[in-house]
């Protein structure tokens, strides 16, 4: 698996009007390196939906898309900060860096 970024944006047509469908998925790699190496390094991975009415000019859709990114974005950040704050190898380290030098 590879940093990646997927949208799709469907149209639903309607009697008098459109409704736009978004769906957006977002893959992140997070790795954090010390002096002593690599202490975390995966993926996270956020998906987001959302749906809007098309409008006159089907912007509509913009909307639709940025709604499911800011969700999709959303969980992969917060996946992101659990990686990072449950890393137990991380979390040794940086214990270790804090002690005294003479």
């Amino acid at each position: 698996m590879k940093e990646d970024m997927d949208i799709d944006l469907m149209v639903i047509p309607g009697f008098w009007t459109a409704t736009m469908k978004s769906e957006a998925e977002i893959v992140l790699g997070v790795k954090v390196d010390t002096k002593d190496g690599r202490k975390v390094g995966t993926m996270v991975t956020g998906r987001g939906e959302s749906t809007s009415d098309s409008g006159g000019a089907c912007e509509g859709g913009s909307i639709a898309i940025g709604e499911a990114l800011e969700k999709a974005l959303k969980q992969a950040l917060s996946q992101m900060g659990e990686a990072i704050s449950n890393s137990d190898r991380l979390r040794t380290a940086l214990r270790g860096s804090g002690k005294k030098r003479s």
